[in-house]
């Protein structure tokens, strides 16, 4: 089942944790007894079983398979009727504001973050790419930084060492290699900023024709990543960005992020283009869309 994420925040997976498991039992026990009082905001208690539950009937009734809450199924022919009553109620119950399901799994709620992420609008993304002279080669290479992280949400370390062969000019297909925890992942990039990159590839074998990079300095080495920070800095300064100390390479994969939360509205796909090892670390854009929201409610 598929349950929108509470306001709470940033999810962490109860499944290898016992003393959160507990807890979950725990409240599983209380929402049966007030349900068994008659609650409209709680589960029914209607499948057979005619008392609440206690944590030690919930332990010895359920399996977290997966993740998952299941029946646990044993022989006799009551004992079944019972556990499948107390999996099924285990597995449809409200979590409650500490815990919530996502596509059927169980995850403990953690606190909204203080301070969430800058992100540029789009007026603040025009400025800040009209600022490089594309005239001049390092400049140019700048703005083709700026806009693969846009366009695909690289890290900064991802971006600089892309190489030529990363990229299929024709499909678009886009191979991260050895990411954050060296792992791979594969994304697309649109046919504007391919056409781009095709026109850059003319310029790059005349400036440096033996660079292994895709984006190299004039020398053909790989661009430092402090450079472009620094770099990008500059830019959203003489763009006049609002709160430009937060501005940085990052900055612009939080924007990639958030745009294809609002465009797709599903969270596990943003997950697989950041590729995030852990759901709650993406969890943070639901939070910045919400914000959006409520501010726009609140104008009107």
């Amino acid at each position: 089942m598929e349950i929108t994420p509470r306001e709470r925040g940033p999810i962490k997976s109860i499944v290898k944790r016992p003393n959160l498991r507990l807890k979950f039992l725990r409240f599983l026990s209380e929402v049966s007894l007030r349900s068994r009082k008659g609650s409209t905001n709680t589960p029914s208690l209607s499948d057979g079983v005619e008392r609440p539950f206690s944590v030690n009937a919930l332990r010895n009734s359920i399996k977290w398979q997966g993740g998952r809450v299941r029946p646990r199924m044993r022989y006799g022919k009551k004992s079944m009727r019972n556990n499948r009553a107390v999996g099924r109620f285990a597995a449809n119950a409200h979590p409650g504001p500490d815990f919530q399901f996502i596509s059927g799994q169980i995850y403990r709620s953690m606190a909204r973050p203080d301070k969430l992420p800058k992100i540029l609008t789009e007026g603040e993304t025009d400025r800040l790419l009209s600022e490089p002279n594309q005239r001049y080669f390092g400049p140019h290479r700048d703005y083709l930084y700026m806009r693969i992280m846009l366009k695909a949400g690289l890290r900064a370390s991802e971006a600089t060492a892309l190489r030529p062969e990363h990229i299929d000019l024709m499909s678009g297909k886009l191979m991260v290699r050895e990411g954050k925890g060296a792992k791979d992942r594969t994304l697309w990039i649109g046919e504007d900023m391919l056409e781009e990159l095709r026109e850059w590839m003319d310029r790059r074998q005349e400036k440096a024709p033996e660079a292994d990079y895709l984006l190299p300095t004039s020398k053909g080495t790989q661009v430092a990543t402090s450079h472009l920070r620094r770099s990008v800095k500059r830019y959203a300064r003489d763009a006049g960005i609002e709160e430009v100390g937060r501005v940085s390479p990052h900055t612009l994969r939080h924007t990639f992020a958030t745009r294809l939360y609002r465009s797709a509205g599903k969270i596990r796909l943003v997950q697989k283009a950041l590729g995030h090892s852990d759901l709650s670390t993406t969890m943070i854009y639901t939070h910045v869309v919400d914000e959006e929201l409520e501010t726009a409610l609140k104008g009107l």
